[in-house]
Order: structure tokens, then C-alpha cells, then sequence
């Protein structure tokens, strides 16, 4: 398998794992949570939180999703098709998901990490809860939209790629 398959395959691989993932928050985990008192729906937020801020999520699948597009990109330039294709989906995934996650959840993630939910009174868990769930369920459909978004047009990369290679490989004699 030549380099620029892999660069693909990778793109491929760590774009719908964090599709799938905000995916997930989107249809399940916001929604579940959701449903607790204010005090249990920080500390569970608090929980997941602290679980998925690792090296295997941030680092090698949410983080490598850009890498690995921008690599593939750069990989492809002398494709012209696949290249614009490769492009598109590598700035919604930058933009959408990461800019979107640096700048808008982490922050609201992080203010949501150091409150004290064992010594807070109800009032305070219920402005906690107001001043975060709302504005960061908004930022995760953009993120979510943003990621399957990308994921699409890789995809739709991938195979116009195997089309054009397909097509060669028939006239070839």
C-alpha cells in the first residue's frame, strides 16, 4: 500500500472515530445526562470529561484526524479532484472541530471541571449547569455537523480516487 493510501486510510479512520464520537454525545450522552439534577449531571459530565481527555482520543484520533487530512492533502496536490475534495474536508474538520472544541467546549469544559459539586447548594449547581449546557450542546452540533460533514466529503474523495484509478487501470493495455 503506497504512502498516500495510508495517509488516506488514516484520515478515514481517525475522522469518523471522532465523527462517531460526537456523534454519540449528540444522540446519547448530552441527552442521558441531560435527564439528571443539576449536581449529578455536573459530577457525570465531570466524570466523562476526565475519561476522554486522554493521549489515545485527543492526541492520536481527534487531533491526528487533522494531521492526517492536511498530510493527505499535501499528498494528493498533483490530483486535482481529490485535492480540492481533501481540502474542503480538512478545513470543516479544523474549523468545525477543533477551533470550535479549543475555543468554545475545552473553555466551558474546564469551568465545568473545577466546580465543587460535593459543597455547592442547589442555586449554585443550578447556574452552573445554566450558564454551561446550553451554549456547549450548540458548539457540539457544530462540531458534530462539522465532523460528519468532513468525514462525507473524504469519503467522497476516497471513492471519486478509486473511480478515476479504476478508470485508468481499464484503458490501461
Amino acid at each position: 500500500m503506497s504512502a498516500k493510501r495510508i495517509l488516506l486510510v488514516l484520515a478515514a479512520t481517525t475522522v469518523g472515530i471522532t465523527a462517531g464520537v460526537m456523534f454519540c454525545y449528540q444522540i446519547a450522552v448530552m441527552p442521558g445526562i441531560g435527564r439528571l439534577p443539576d449536581r449529578e449531571f455536573i459530577a457525570a459530565f465531570q466524570s466523562i470529561d476526565d475519561e476522554i481527555v486522554n493521549p489515545i482520543f485527543v492526541g492520536l484520533t481527534f487531533l491526528g484526524g487533522a494531521v492526517f487530512l492536511v498530510a493527505a492533502t499535501v499528498a494528493h496536490r498533483g490530483e486535482p479532484l481529490r485535492f480540492r475534495l481533501l481540502a474542503v474536508a480538512s478545513v470543516v474538520y479544523i474549523v468545525g472541530v477543533v477551533v470550535v472544541t479549543m475555543a468554545g467546549n475545552v473553555p466551558k469544559n474546564d469551568t465545568l471541571a473545577d466546580f465543587p459539586v460535593a459543597s455547592s447548594t442547589v442555586r449554585e449547581a443550578a447556574a452552573a449547569r445554566e450558564s454551561f449546557e446550553d451554549s456547549w450542546n450548540r458548539l457540539h452540533v457544530v462540531r458534530t455537523l462539522a465532523s460528519i460533514t468532513s468525514l462525507a466529503v473524504l469519503s467522497v474523495a476516497l471513492v471519486s480516487g478509486a473511480r478515476t484509478n479504476t478508470r485508468t487501470e481499464e484503458s490501461a493495455p
